[in-house]
């Protein structure tokens, strides 16, 4: 099954590609720091389906991030997945941001998964990742402030994610980083879940498939607040 990934959730997204029937790892390259996602997403998709000698035109399957995340480049990496799917049309999953993090993980609990989401508050969730590399979700992917987090860390605790490289001084004592080549989410690890998944029936409706933002944006909790006034 040839499987497209994207993750466009944050500064440093990456496209991959996967033959899930091939044992080789999935093709991956990052879209370049210095240019929007908007502007790279497309060519990277064709340089790294170029580069595996496919045509777009047999991709069985588009993953996507799907959130929580960037609300603009989430916006983008589901509208193109969309618009992917449905030109060739393949089918279409979407991939939490936090379970992809959770996947580029070492075996052990519990693990915190974090995410900023601006505005003193950050994207949490926690897993627990067995031998064998199985993972359950011990608190569900959600919003809350930063130092309520922080105060909610135990000694043994391990935490990853890109919040991470402004936040690693505040982490209590006994609570262990991982290596900081894993706290960025990857779209090799969401081609990985997102093939998971298909295989378990787990697919979207195309037409109803959109951005999870886990959060109102800036302008929708203004509009809120005027009408409660």
């Amino acid at each position: 099954m040839k499987t497209l990934a994207m993750e466009t959730s944050g500064r440093r997204g990456s496209v991959a590609v996967w033959d899930s029937a091939n044992p080789a790892p999935p093709s991956e390259i990052s879209l370049p720091q210095e240019a929007q996602t908007a502007e790279s997403l497309i060519v990277i998709i064709d340089q790294v389906i170029s580069k595996c000698g496919w045509s777009t035109g047999e991709l069985d399957l588009i993953c996507v991030t799907q959130g929580p995340g960037s609300f603009t480049g989430l916006r983008i990496g589901c509208v193109t997945a969309k618009v992917l799917a449905f030109a060739v049309d393949a089918k279409i999953v979407g991939v939490n941001t936090l379970d992809v993090l959770a996947e580029n993980s070492s075996a052990g609990q519990p693990l915190w998964c974090v995410i900023d989401a601006g505005r003193g508050q950050c994207f949490v969730a926690c897993y627990s990742i067995d031998a064998s590399g199985h993972r359950q979700v011990s608190v569900e992917p959600q919003l809350m402030a930063t130092e309520t987090w922080l105060s909610r860390l135990t000694p043994n605790d391990r935490v990853t994610g890109p919040l991470l490289s402004t936040l690693g001084e505040l982490l209590p004592a006994g609570v262990e980083p991982l290596s900081s080549e894993s706290w960025m989410p990857r779209a090799e690890f969401v081609a990985r879940i997102g093939a998971r998944n298909f295989e378990h029936g787990h697919t979207a409706n195309l037409w109803d498939f959109s951005p999870n933002y886990f959060r109102l944006s800036a302008a929708e909790e203004k509009k809120n607040r005027a009408k409660q006034s």
